[in-house]
């Protein structure tokens, strides 16, 4: 009901929130995908980033894109083998094999 109320305030509404509402698993996306929107940083491709030594750490808080996805890095995990994007389009969380990356990035080097 909220996502319904706020799409048809059509940009009218003025929200003030609490960290805990920000952190709230049904506002949280809204209010990523609402900050990321006016987000004007070049979104740096993850493929050059994976081919430095210090990935995933040289991605935390930076704007990325990982293939069609565009979006934050909130964090890596502290073994560096994952790390989580803010999608900029739908505000979801997503989780990214860093392994993966590493993978391509040794492959597209070749």
């Amino acid at each position: 009901m909220v996502n319904v109320a706020l799409s048809r305030a059509q940009a009218k509404v003025l929200l003030w929130l609490s960290a805990a509402d920000r952190a709230n698993p049904l506002l949280a996306p809204i209010v990523r995908r609402l900050r990321l929107a006016g987000d004007t940083r070049e979104a740096l491709d993850l493929l050059e980033l994976a081919r430095a030594p210090d990935f995933p750490a040289n991605t935390a808080g930076r704007r990325v894109r990982a293939g069609r996805h565009v979006g934050e890095v909130l964090r890596v995990a502290p073994d560096g083998s994952r790390f989580w994007l803010a999608n900029e389009r739908s505000g979801a969380e997503q989780e990214i094999d860093a392994g993966f990356w590493r993978a391509k990035a040794r492959a597209a080097g070749r």
